[in-house]
């Protein structure tokens, strides 16, 4: 995701992570899993991340980029939404593209 120790993290085989989730659970450790398909709070059209100057943003990863802050909350208690960049976000989940809607923030496709 744009650290400078990427090239040490390798993805673990789906063999390795049912092992270690069969250990944990052989000891008796509970764990959170997601749901499956994933789908990132970002796509859905209700999720924001108001910031304290009122500026309306979806992705904590994304945080300082223009594509990141899609409008305003108000004083008045009314949002101001760019709809163009709102519908960027959220077009996985209109376009039904699960591997968008797991993470629009890194995919490069846009709307089809």
């Amino acid at each position: 995701m744009g650290s400078p120790n990427d090239d040490r993290v390798y993805p673990v085989s789906d063999g390795v992570v049912e092992e270690v989730k069969g250990y944990a659970r052989s000891l008796g450790l509970k764990f959170f899993e997601l749901p499956s398909p994933y789908i990132c709070y970002v796509s859905w059209l209700n999720s924001f991340v108001i910031m304290p100057d009122g500026t309306l943003s979806k992705c904590t990863v994304r945080f300082y980029e223009d594509i990141n802050r899609i409008g305003k909350l108000n004083g008045d208690m009314t949002l101001t939404i760019d709809e163009d960049k709102l519908l960027w976000w959220a077009r996985g989940i209109i376009n039904n593209n699960l591997r968008i809607a797991a993470c629009p923030a890194f995919s490069k496709e846009g709307y089809d």
